[in-house]
């Protein structure tokens, strides 16, 4: 099986700007994974949230290249969060914050 990297809103935004500190060796990063066959994980909150942030601080035409380089690279994939998700999220979170536990990591989500 294919290694999944989850990729958050600050790495989209330094792969779209290349005036972002982190922007060559992400890019360099991104360009490996995706050779070695890994796929570049992401969730539907972290592109509106990507796309948002990149739209504010390097306009709309950046934004629509964010776009449509998520669109178009084959090695992404969008898990949807929905309410289910979501609802589980916040369970979870609840949880740890009473139990003062660390947040467990994304397969409990699951």
């Amino acid at each position: 099986m294919a290694s999944r990297v989850f990729v958050d809103t600050s790495g989209w935004y330094a792969l779209i700007d290349r005036r972002d500190a982190g922007h060559d060796q992400i890019s360099a990063l991104v360009r490996r994974l995706i050779k070695e066959g890994a796929r570049l994980v992401t969730t539907d909150y972290v592109i509106d949230e990507s796309c948002t942030l990149t739209q504010a601080r390097s306009g709309a035409g950046a934004a629509i290249r964010l776009l449509d380089l998520l669109e178009e690279t084959a090695g992404v994939d969008v898990e949807w969060i929905g309410s289910d998700r979501f609802e589980a999220a916040k369970r979870i979170f609840r949880s740890t914050l009473t139990n003062r536990s660390p947040l467990p990591t994304v397969p409990a989500l699951r």
